[in-house]
């Protein structure tokens, strides 16, 4: 790549550049990123949450409303009186006809006749038409692949900024920072900081674009945080940005970067232009040459990574740039985040399950503890060996492993906690280490032969009454997304409980259930388990 090329070598450069198609791709290109355009994507995020996260809060008119619009257009798997929206074609045209009607979405179109069919498809939604027939009087083609398209594209905002976690035909979940977004009163400013710095590039919402990104490993909030700390005067142009920023494949990259910087504006005015002009020249089988689409891309990059920071976005020159305005602040972060650690999540779920947890923040022992659950041990222990604190790191490492065990042993071996479990199954994601976008990272989902779900929870020492509280959230969690029509129950395995831990068992009390000391709810096994000899398993029920 580029940066790899000795800097001033700019015919390296130009050959390079031209044939490599990796750049940093971190936000659509469908939005401007400014403070009135976050304004009103909180506003599109309030209504997700309101239609389509919460529908059972809906006013009794709205939920007919609902019913009446979603009548035979999705699978009916819960009962009558409960509303789960499915994120499938009749719920994408009714949420970009909400986009529209809240002004978050403009209505203007280029095509006036377009625009008209618009206004006649959000007319037909807000007068209570049902989507089966409002599909065979509008067509396919209009509804899915134009009108939709609005609410898809919003949607890919959400996700790219860990706000919502959304999979097609499937249910919409808010992340925890989404749902601390729209809480009245929240400024978006210190969350969107917090989210950026979390941001690492690649990360596995880019669907389908993971072989021409995957081999990027950037926290790119960081990386330009080195990058306008280290050059004089302290800013980044648009140009700067798009030529050598958006190149960089790892961290380790930045001081080639800040020498290509130093580099070019060595270069007078004319050598500059005439750089840029060899680099736009048209490119075979390329419908705009590299360096065009990178200075669209990179101008959406700064005005996404200047939304919150030490810094601003403003002209320099004739173009935007990122200007540096606070040195200490910018220092402070570098330094608090010094043992930020890129990891490679399995999947999207992993990825928002960390991204959309305002509370996470990922480490070595973080990352750590997240290749040991993944069944990772040799990436585990890579990163144990190279821990600021070796001793720390092994520890983790030790823990997080005995743990793994004691889960994968009764994984394979469910009769011993119950008769007739299996491990549940959804789609292309089973039920150990299930992850959710907001309750947590439940251990072991298994289903009873009747499709009741069972939450194991494994606790390698002995545990706490706050451990009764974890299972209850992911109970619930398992109640509310996936079985609102039958008793979730769950164990806890764990070598030992304290003796609090009963009297928060007898305090789950419900009516129409005996529960006889939390027993039909939860229930307790000891393990007797030994890392080193995997046959030698004890499980005993604890009584109350």
């Amino acid at each position: 790549m580029p940066l790899r090329i000795q800097p001033g070598d700019w015919d390296k450069f130009v050959e390079r550049y031209r044939r490599d198609t990796s750049q940093w791709y971190l936000i659509p290109k469908a939005k401007t990123y400014d403070e009135e355009s976050i304004r009103l994507l909180i506003r599109g995020l309030a209504l997700l949450h309101k239609w389509f996260c919460e529908p059972e809060a809906l006013s009794t008119q709205d939920k007919e409303f609902l019913r009446n619009y979603l009548k035979d257009s999705q699978p009916q798997l819960f009962p009558d009186e409960l509303l789960a929206v499915r994120w499938g074609n009749a719920a994408q045209v009714l949420f970009a006809a909400k986009l529209f009607e809240e002004g978050v979405v403009s209505r203007e179109q280029q095509n006036a006749k377009l625009k008209k069919q618009f206004d006649d498809v959000i007319n037909g939604v807000t007068e209570g038409g049902i989507y089966c027939d409002m599909e065979r009087r509008f067509g396919r083609r209009l509804l899915i692949e134009w009108f939709s398209a609005n609410a898809r594209n919003i949607i890919n905002i959400y996700q790219r900024l860990g706000l919502a976690w959304i999979e097609k035909d499937h249910f919409i979940s808010m992340t925890l920072a989404g749902k601390r977004l729209i809480e009245p009163g929240t400024d978006y400013k210190p969350l969107f900081e917090h989210q950026l710095r979390k941001l690492q590039f690649y990360n596995p919402s880019f669907e389908g674009a993971r072989g021409r990104y995957a081999h990027i490993r950037v926290f790119p909030f960081h990386f330009c945080l080195q990058i306008v700390l280290a050059v004089e005067p302290h800013e980044i142009t648009l140009e700067e940005f798009a030529l050598f920023v958006t190149k960089a494949r790892a961290m380790e990259d930045a001081s080639r970067c800040v020498a290509w910087i130093s580099e070019f504006r060595k270069l007078n005015d004319q050598e500059r232009q005439e750089l840029l002009r060899r680099l736009k020249k048209r490119q075979r089988r390329r419908a705009r040459p590299l360096l065009v689409e990178s200075l669209e891309t990179a101008r959406k990059n700064i005005n996404l990574l200047t939304l919150s920071g030490p810094w601003t976005r403003c002209k320099i020159g004739d173009s935007d740039g990122i200007v540096l305005t606070d040195e200490d602040k910018a220092k402070n972060i570098l330094a608090e985040d010094k043992n930020l650690q890129f990891v490679d999540f399995d999947s999207k779920e992993s990825w928002f399950c960390y991204f959309g947890d305002v509370s996470k923040k990922y480490d070595v022992e973080a990352a750590i503890k997240y290749y040991t659950r993944m069944g990772k041990p040799k990436e585990a222990r890579k990163l144990a060996q190279q821990a600021p604190d070796k001793n720390r790191g092994q520890k983790v490492l030790k823990e997080g492993l005995k743990e793994k065990d004691i889960e994968d042993f009764v994984r394979d071996r469910l009769g011993l906690i119950e008769s007739g479990l299996r491990l549940y199954k959804m789609g292309r994601r089973v039920g150990q280490q299930f992850e959710t976008p907001d309750g947590g990272i439940i251990d072991l989902l298994t289903v009873t032969e009747d499709g009741s779900f069972v939450v194991i929870e494994f606790k390698r020492d002995k545990t706490s009454d706050e451990a009764v509280g974890q299972v209850l959230r992911y109970m619930g969690w398992v109640k509310k997304h996936l079985s609102p029509a039958k008793t979730v129950r769950g164990y806890i395995v764990a070598s030992d409980f304290d003796k609090f831990i009963q009297y928060s068992l007898m305090g789950m009390q419900h009516p129409q259930i005996p529960n006889r000391h939390g027993k039909d709810l939860i229930y307790l096994y000891r393990h007797g388990f030994d890392a080193t000899r995997m046959g030698t398993v004890i499980l005993n029920a604890v009584d109350g």
